[in-house]
């Protein structure tokens, strides 16, 4: 009998050179020993939000409704460094869950008093010293503020200092994400 061709499009997810959150080879693969990163992005009509920054390299992209029906997403970025991300806006209590999901670093912008207090302050993320925002003192060369925008919406994040910082707070180690 005919020996069976190997499927090509199939891939060993436990391979060291391949992106476990998508499957894909990646060509540095040092990259995948380092956290994900979740950036909060603003995503709505209003004047000066368009067009973000650095939202299409991320693995993965959550689009979730604010209060008052405001789209946000929540990008997670790990195999690619883009320069810049943004207009990088306030965290909200989803941004508890989709980190501790992929057990990532989080950036924002900062966030509501009830969300910060009831919610990420108590949360592992920030326990574990994995939590990015000027809300609790961090500043450049993590986060800037662009020209190119009206504030709120030019506030950006740098992944490669988030990366950078968390080397230095000892978390930014490289998390178990099989299953």
């Amino acid at each position: 009998s005919p020996t069976p061709t190997p499927d090509t499009r199939i891939v060993n997810l436990a391979a060291p050179d391949v992106n476990p959150l998508t499957g894909e080879k990646v060509t540095d693969p040092a990259v995948l020993n380092r956290r994900p990163l979740a950036i909060k992005i603003g995503d709505s009509w209003e004047a000066g939000v368009r067009p973000q920054s650095g939202a299409s390299y991320a693995d993965w992209v959550f689009e979730h409704e604010s209060e008052g029906g405001i789209p946000r997403w929540t990008a997670i970025f790990y195999s690619s460094t883009p320069d810049r991300v943004g207009g990088t806006r306030s965290c909200r209590i989803i941004d508890n869950e989709i980190p501790a999901i992929f057990k990532s670093l989080l950036a924002c912008s900062g966030m509501s008093g009830g969300t910060r207090e009831f919610y990420l302050r108590p949360s592992d993320i920030n326990q574990e010293k994995r939590f990015f925002t000027p809300d609790f003192g961090d500043y450049t060369p993590m986060f800037y503020r662009s020209d190119n925008a009206p504030i709120p919406h030019n506030l950006m994040v740098v992944p490669a200092e988030i990366w950078k910082e968390a080397d230095q707070r000892g978390s930014n180690t490289k998390p178990d994400l099989s299953g």
